[in-house]
Parts: C-alpha cells; structure tokens; sequence
C-alpha cells in the first residue's frame, strides 16, 4: 500500500472544504445563486447569467457578491460589472470586491488553498422582481484565473 502525496492530500482536502462551503446552508439564510467558473479562467467577455424568477422575492436596494478564489488568485481585489433591468432599461453598476488587506492577508473565510469573500453593494438604481443579472469582470487581463466561483445573495 503506497502513503498518498502531499499533492493528493491538497486536492481532497480542498474538494471536502469545498463540498461542506456549498452544503452548509444555515436555516435562514437569504437566497442566492452561485455560478461555477471555468477552469480555463475567466475571459474577459464571459457573462455570468444569474436569474431571479424567486416571486417571493421583492425588488432590490442592495445585494451581496460572494467570490470564492483560490490561495493563488494575483490581485488584492476584483472588479466587476452588474447588469440588470429596471422598470425601463437595462442599468450597469461596477463594483470593486475587496478580497486581501494591505498586507495580502485574504479577508474571506477558509484556509489553505480555498476562500471565500462577500461584501454586500448598493446598485444604482433598484433591481425588479424577476431580473436576469449578468456579471463579468473587469478587470485589465483577458483572462482572469483562480476564481472558482461568483454568486448574488439577496
């Protein structure tokens, strides 16, 4: 029976912490949804599309941005762009995510090799019952790696 390697012990324990991130919902917890990012990266046209068919939903004033990123993510922040419809037009927002201090430290939770970041923002204008919200980022690379995840809690 051969040990399992450093690298193999690495990757099961990111794929369990990432497993109980995405089952643990505590009871109470508002609606979300989350969008998995390619493995490739994230090029700089790609759309995320999240849909808000929840009726019981009202329209929003505000919102939270979850992004979960690795330990090797290059940058301090992410950028993004919000799109969404209002009552008579399609309204874009951009948004600054700030994921590390000063120091590099991450300032979402986990460890190791996974984390995960929510800051809530305040879009421009409300967000109607029922919206199509699409994301990207914005960020001055083509394609942005190391993000593993993005979502919108309401």
């Amino acid at each position: 029976m051969t040990r399992p390697t450093t690298v193999a012990k690495l990757l099961s324990s990111a794929a369990v912490a990432l497993t109980v991130m995405t089952a643990c919902t505590p009871p109470g917890a508002p609606d979300g949804e989350w969008r998995p990012i390619d493995a490739d990266g994230w090029r700089y046209g790609d759309l995320v599309v999240l849909n808000r068919d929840h009726d019981t939903i009202p329209g929003l004033d505000t919102l939270t941005v979850a992004v979960r990123h690795t330990a090797n993510y290059g940058y301090s922040n992410l950028w993004l762009e919000l799109r969404y419809y209002t009552s008579d037009t399609i309204a874009a927002d951009t948004f600054d995510i700030t994921l590390a201090d000063d120091y590099g430290n991450w300032l979402g939770e986990g460890s190791g090799t996974a984390y995960q970041r929510m800051q809530r923002v305040r879009p421009s204008r409300p967000i109607r019952e029922g919206s199509i919200m699409q994301l990207r980022h914005i960020m001055r690379v083509d394609t942005l790696r190391e993000i593993e995840q993005i979502g919108l809690q309401y």
